[in-house]
């Protein structure tokens, strides 16, 4: 089965079989829809659990003012969301692009949370180009023992 056809000819024919076979290589599913985590969603993301219980989501935003950032948690969902600029002399005026495969403008990812979750003891970091974002478990959601009367 031939996915892309290319009878020889002219240097935009092979641009475009070389544009088509990036594409089958960044989404080998051809096209199909893998949801929110495929390979063109910005910024990914890690969600996972931590030791104590709680939630920790990671994020890789390089080239992002951290100061720029949003975080906003509300019950059952956090949001991340921001910008992320051009660089200055990348695409000026008498430096045009070769390739462009970094995105830049405005973004905002969402993530569903569990309610046994604290946010009003939520924190956040940046460093080097990562943002990761705990969320301890509530005091109330954790296991306790309780001890038998005598």
């Amino acid at each position: 089965m031939a996915l892309v056809s290319w009878r020889g000819g002219s240097l935009d024919d092979l641009l475009h079989l070389q544009g088509a076979l990036g594409k089958l290589l960044e989404n080998p599913t051809l096209g199909w829809n893998m949801g929110p985590s495929s390979a063109s969603v910005f910024p990914p993301i890690d969600v996972f659990a931590d030791a104590e219980g709680g939630l920790v989501v990671r994020a890789e935003a390089p080239g992002v003012d951290p100061e720029k950032l949003d975080i906003q948690i509300e019950p059952g969902r956090l949001t991340l969301s921001g910008e992320r600029l051009p660089s200055e002399t990348a695409g000026a005026p008498g430096n045009g692009y070769h390739r462009r495969e970094r995105r830049f403008g405005r973004f905002s990812r969402s993530v569903q949370l569990p309610r046994d979750l604290d946010p009003s003891r939520a924190d956040a970091s940046y460093k080097d180009g990562m943002v990761t974002i705990r969320l301890p478990k509530a005091e109330e959601a954790k296991p306790r023992r309780i001890s038998i009367a005598s």
